[in-house]
């Protein structure tokens, strides 16, 4: 039912750390602290790759997996789960699994017409050609409630785990939009967006994520600014989004072969520090290995015009002495970056891009806590 690609697709790791080694990255692991703010699915890869640097009991991880998904569509892959902590999968699991089949069959009934329409080539070719979405709807004779059943069929097969298809549907579902030229951006419009960001860092076409990145940024600034009241998007919604939109670009930047200039624009500029000094300090030392590994890496030119007002926002955040934010206090800006630079070891480095691709933010949020099934990781054990 679901693809369970996290097995196989999960992030390259290192091999296994050393006790020592496990205690250091217990020091700067943030899975438990910022577990609850990330989308569910996201987070998953992460925890495979956790596992495997020994940080923690192999069976915490095991649980927590099962925490994660536990109220997603994945239930083969939690069934999969317990017999690896020596238990027995709930019943109910496979009673779950009845109805969620007769839902996606249901669901994908309703939209069955669209679904071969999107299949043919030369139809989709038609639909940009269309005036209006009433025109859309009379020429394929199909029922003005067939987008919102799309959408409804895409959230399933997300929480299934087909985020390949997700993509897909949601590049059409776009496309159908378009149409409509004078739509005015709102929500539910935002909100897309984000379902096609999450797929398409799940597909691992960080590319098109960055280029999504941008979009919702740009849509974002336009809904503050609207003076139309169905439009305009209220100052704190915009600061939580733009916070989500900080930890999901790291994805992006750090995953990327070549880092797309603007999105490193956007997450380096002074308004990004501001936000990241009030809902989320803790990225300051995404901000500091970013500026490193950009100078070093030579993906981009330098952004070292950054450092001005990252430096002066760190000033307010003296508590948080990280490995990388700590030497910019002590010794400047270019010779703090520099010094920090020196401690990037070689598994340090790979641990520091694995943390990178984890974000969260203080406010709604889909994923639980893992903090009940996880240790605590000053206290992380590597004894099996």
């Amino acid at each position: 039912m679901e693809q369970s690609w996290v097995e196989a697709e999960a992030p390259t790791c290192p091999e296994a750390a050393s006790p020592d080694d496990a205690a250091e990255l217990a020091r700067y692991d943030l899975c438990s602290k910022i577990s609850p703010f990330l989308d569910r699915h996201l987070i998953l890869p992460i925890l495979i790759f956790v596992k495997d640097l020994d940080v923690y009991k192999v069976d915490d991880i095991t649980r927590a997996e099962i925490k994660l998904l536990e109220d997603t569509n994945m239930i083969d892959f939690i069934v999969d789960k317990y017999p690896l902590i020596g238990e027995e999968a709930p019943a109910a699991l496979m009673e779950r699994r009845e109805g969620l089949l007769a839902s996606l069959e249901a669901s994908r009934e309703r939209i069955f017409k669209l679904l071969q329409i999107l299949e043919d080539d030369e139809e989709v070719k038609r639909i940009p050609g269309f005036k209006s979405l009433g025109e859309f709807y009379t020429q394929f004779e199909l029922d003005e409630k067939v987008l919102d059943d799309l959408l409804q069929y895409t959230k399933l097969m997300y929480e299934c785990g087909d985020y390949g298809l997700c993509v897909e549907l949601l590049k059409h579902y776009k496309t159908i939009l378009a149409v409509d030229t004078e739509r005015p951006v709102n929500k539910d419009t935002i909100s897309m967006l984000w379902g096609q960001l999450a797929s398409n860092i799940l597909t691992k076409d960080f590319k098109v994520a960055a280029e999504l990145i941008l979009d919702i940024h740009d849509k974002l600034e336009k809904a503050e600014k609207a003076e139309n009241a169905a439009q305009k998007m209220p100052m704190r919604e915009v600061l939580l989004q733009r916070t989500w939109l900080l930890h999901w670009a790291l994805y992006a930047v750090f995953n990327s072969e070549e880092v797309d200039p603007k999105v490193l624009d956007f997450f380096l500029n002074e308004k990004s520090l501001s936000i990241i000094s009030l809902s989320c300090p803790y990225l300051f030392r995404y901000v500091g290995a970013c500026l490193i590994l950009n100078k070093r890496l030579k993906l981009v030119p330098p952004l070292w015009a950054a450092l001005g007002p990252a430096a002066r926002v760190w000033q307010l955040q003296r508590s948080d002495h990280t490995l990388l934010v700590g030497p910019v206090h002590r010794h400047g800006l270019r010779r703090g970056f520099a010094l920090a630079s020196q401690r990037l070891g070689l598994w340090l480095t790979a641990r520091l891009l694995l943390e990178c691709a984890v974000g969260g933010v203080r406010g709604e949020c889909s994923a639980p806590d893992l903090r009940a099934v996880l240790p605590d990781p000053r206290g992380a054990s590597t004894s099996r």
